[in-house]
């Protein structure tokens, strides 16, 4: 996957973008992009609450994820074989994970629940 990001390059006068090769990783909560395997090559990351995803305008199969007007970043294929496919499932699974997975988790009181197993615990053993 390739990214173009705002260059913030001090020399970069007349470019205004930056191609860079990116892995993703979408989790439920953050869509974030490496340049490579180390957590130092952390490039850009988006709130999936706080984000759009949309087909870019700009370059065929690519999407732009949008969190503001200065928090953004266009996604394309990596390689010759890009097709249609690359933006409708990256399309499918943002949606799948912003939506669908995105769910709040009950808080679970541990010392409750050690103290309902310890009652059980005696209880099966006083029944040996």
């Amino acid at each position: 996957m390739m990214t173009d990001m705002v260059s913030q390059r001090v020399d970069s006068s007349y470019v205004t973008t930056l191609q860079i090769p990116v892995r993703a990783v979408l989790n439920n909560k953050t869509f974030t992009a490496f340049s490579g395997f180390q957590y130092k090559d952390h490039r850009i990351s988006f709130d999936i609450k706080k984000t759009r995803l949309f087909e870019s305008e700009k370059h065929k199969n690519c999407f732009v994820l949008f969190e503001s007007k200065e928090h953004h970043a266009e996604f394309c294929d990596f390689g010759m074989k890009s097709s249609a496919r690359f933006f409708a499932e990256w399309d499918y699974d943002y949606n799948l994970f912003k939506y669908q997975c995105y769910v709040q988790r009950d808080t679970v009181n541990l010392t409750q629940d050690l103290e309902n197993m310890n009652d059980t615990v005696i209880i099966i053993n006083n029944q040996k």
